[in-house]
């Protein structure tokens, strides 16, 4: 009876997971490529 809103909240969960770890990813890939960037800026 609650399973397809159970599966729906899962399915929710994992999107909002994957695009929160894509954006944490983001940010510390831009945080490091500036830090080497300017290591070989200078």
């Amino acid at each position: 009876m609650g399973f397809p809103r159970l599966l729906g909240i899962t399915l929710q969960a994992l999107v909002l997971g994957t695009l929160l770890f894509l954006a944490v990813a983001r940010l510390v890939g831009l945080e490091s490529g500036a830090r080497i960037f300017r290591y070989q800026a200078f």
